[in-house]
């Protein structure tokens, strides 16, 4: 990875550090903390914390418990506390997302696991006994909640209308499918395969290779938006200009105005018409999406 960074720039550094820590002032601590409650739930948020902050074993046990406490402990307060600082000091001017620090959690999972249950020996407050009772209301409707919110998601529910747009996994596979028709009918048009090239910085693409890898489709190679002079995050690294050179290229967006800028005609000797398509799932309409082919691509 040092390797690859030297020889384009530090990208991931740059990235992960300047472009990140720079622009206006946008204070934002309490959405990280209603991110941890979200993600650990409140009971699963205070014990993390007094995992990390009070002291283990609990003094008074008639016997030592099974958790140790010296190395372990370190390792557990190295790999959570310390990112999370970096999240906290990020917070004070920026907005965090939700899933940032989830990974920094699970080191101090088995300790929580470990407190959910009584211990040989272990003196146990009235505060803890009724902490070790909320986690079994807790646990059930995280139970209920996953399964029908993942069902509503991916099946839909009686009664309610079906979920739309495409920020959650609604209908990538279908989606994914319905480019691999249009790129074959490209191929059959002009006998050779276009890359496809998302009209975004890095969503669509991910998805449509991801997709790619599932279903073993002859999806072509997904190029990024970097081929037209706009911002493309890591497509610009992996797939270089010159793999599109003379090659026909079927550009994607969810917004069809996208496709009509100045900036895509000038590199193609010809252009289709945008075209509409509506992507279906369960027989509902989730999205629409636009797409054109260039023919000849050119810097």
């Amino acid at each position: 990875m040092l390797l690859w960074n030297y020889k384009h720039d530090w990208a991931s550094f740059v990235f992960q550090g300047p472009r990140r820590w720079s622009g206006g002032m946008d204070f934002s601590l309490h959405l990280l903390l209603g991110g941890a409650l979200v993600l650990l739930t409140p009971v699963g948020l205070y014990e993390a914390v007094r995992a990390l902050f009070l002291r283990w074993p609990q003094k008074g046990a008639d016997k030592p418990p099974t958790y140790p406490v010296n190395r372990q402990r370190l390792f557990m307060l190295i790999c959570t506390v310390l990112p999370l600082l970096v999240f906290v000091i990020h917070s004070l001017h920026s907005q965090p997302k939700l899933n940032w620090t989830g990974p920094i959690w699970l080191a101090v999972v088995p300790l929580v696991a470990w407190s959910m249950s009584p211990h040989p020996g272990e003196r146990v407050s009235r505060w803890t006994r009724l902490i070790r009772t909320a986690w079994f209301p807790t646990i059930f409707l995280l139970l209920v909640f996953y399964t029908v919110g993942l069902g509503y998601i991916y099946l839909g529910l009686p009664g309610f209308p079906s979920q739309t747009g495409m920020p959650l996994p609604v209908a990538w596979d279908e989606f994914g499918k319905k480019i691999v028709m249009i790129k074959h009918g490209i191929k059959s048009e002009t006998g050779s395969e276009p890359l496809i090239v998302c009209m975004d910085k890095y969503w669509i693409s991910s998805e449509l290779s991801f997709y790619d890898n599932r279903n073993h489709s002859a999806l072509p190679a997904v190029e990024g938006q970097h081929l037209f002079g706009n911002e493309s995050l890591m497509w610009k690294f992996w797939v270089s200009k010159q793999v599109a050179l003379g090659r026909n290229i079927l550009i994607v967006s969810f917004n069809s105005r996208d496709l009509e800028n100045s900036q895509i005609t000038k590199h193609f000797s010809k252009v289709s018409e945008v075209s509409t398509e509506a992507v279906k799932k369960g027989g509902h309409v989730v999205t629409y999406f636009s797409w054109r082919v260039g023919y000849g691509y050119r810097e």
